[in-house]
């Protein structure tokens, strides 16, 4: 994306700067990044390609920086051409990371990989679909075996605590192989936040709970200490994880509590949109373009290497009521009351349905307060998650 003749300020904290040549304005890189273009005016130039930066001669640069051009090492790997590979490309996460790849690296080749071999990305000419899945072990590697960084946003359909047992553990340790097969190879894993139990003013490092096949959250801790163990014993190697909440946005209809059965509900009008659990107690939730930016920023930065993130989220202490009644204000909806499942109908209903008896073991999750602080992640990289209502308001818009 930058051409060489630019010229990069790479600070000490390894956040880079550039400088336009019309006004001068220094802002951070990963602005330049996500719109590729300046912010001097509000046409951004008028251009949807990079603004051409020269180096101010007028003025030395701040002391605590020093000028190298883009073919220099640099922190960030979006300098250089690359060859990339996204696991689990047809899911709202994945499928919305390859839309956010392919717009701000149109020079990098993208490989969407799909079980099906399903083209959801047939408008985007850096994209190539191929065919296959990541529980086959010589199927990974052979796919991953070239590439420069391998994304995994996999997500199974079956939520069941046994299906999780006998495909995780098989997934996590083919990925990880897959991903160490050339020097610099790098992992970016999207992972949810199961494994710190369901608590408030969650962290990276808060502590996790204990490893267990018997449970969904106990075997994400099984995931997590692969993933942990690899960082520890092949620093070379790298891998980066990054966390999310329950999510939603662009793509996501039942596989979120935000989903069809509340927001789309709402917005279409049906009745009894629909929780599990509590609907007083507050729970935090991720934007699904957030989730997925996040993905791409750590993939560009060393400084994100070898740790666990929690991406930035849209959702603060709110309630499903609070969030449900917001969205019926935003939709223009007279159908934002909450029709509740609480424990009991959850047990009870487990007995007949098999999802509703996957539910019991994450009641708590529903049922007690749930927050997150993304803070870590927003001060690192210089982001913040999309507003609370542009978020709910994207959302409504994907389910008109």
């Amino acid at each position: 994306m930058t051409n060489p003749r630019h010229v990069r300020l790479v600070s000490v904290d390894n956040l880079g700067v550039d400088l336009c040549n019309i006004c001068r304005y220094s802002g951070p890189y990963l602005e330049a990044l996500r719109y590729g273009r300046c912010r001097c005016d509000t046409s951004f130039h008028s251009s949807l390609s990079p603004v051409k930066h020269t180096k101010k001669t007028s003025k030395a640069p701040p002391a605590n920086t020093q000028i190298v051009s883009s073919s220099s090492s640099s922190s960030s790997s979006s300098i250089r051409q690359m060859k990339v590979i996204v696991f689990g490309s047809t899911g709202p996460v994945g499928r919305t990371l390859v839309e956010i790849l392919s717009k701000e690296q149109p020079t990098w080749e993208i490989f969407a990989v799909t079980r099906s071999a399903t083209n959801k990305f047939d408008n985007l000419k850096n994209v190539v679909i191929l065919q296959g899945d990541a529980i086959n072990k010589e199927e990974t590697m052979k796919l991953s075996a070239d590439k420069d960084i391998v994304y995994s946003c996999i997500g199974f359909a079956r939520y069941e605590v046994k299906y999780w047992a006998k495909h995780w553990p098989i997934v996590v340790d083919n990925l990880l192989l897959a991903s160490s097969q050339k020097e610099g190879q790098k992992l970016v894993f999207c992972d949810n936040l199961y494994a710190y139990g369901p608590t408030t003013k969650i962290t990276p490092s808060s502590p996790i709970i204990s490893a267990s096949n018997r449970s969904k959250p106990g075997i994400r801790v099984h995931l997590r200490n692969k993933l942990q163990q690899r960082m520890n014993d092949k620093p070379e190697s790298i891998a980066v994880v990054v966390g999310g909440a329950d999510f939603f946005g662009p793509y996501v209809t039942n596989a979120s509590f935000l989903g069809d059965t509340l927001t789309k509900a709402i917005v279409e009008g049906k009745p009894a949109p629909i929780c599990l659990g509590s609907s007083s107690v507050i729970h935090d939730f991720c934007y699904v373009p957030d989730f997925a930016r996040a993905l791409y920023t750590v993939s560009i930065n060393d400084k994100a290497n070898g740790k666990f993130w929690i991406c930035p989220h849209s959702v603060h202490n709110k309630t499903i009521e609070q969030i449900a009644s917001d969205i019926a204000q935003l939709a223009e909806s007279k159908n934002g009351t909450v029709t509740v499942y609480g424990g009991w109908s959850v047990r009870l209903l487990g007995l007949f349905m098999g999802f509703m008896r996957e539910m019991v073991e994450m009641l708590p999750f529903w049922t007690k307060a749930y927050s997150v602080d993304d803070s870590d992640f927003c001060k690192t990289f210089g982001t913040q998650a999309t507003s609370y209502e542009d978020a709910l308001r994207g959302y409504i818009e994907f389910n008109r």
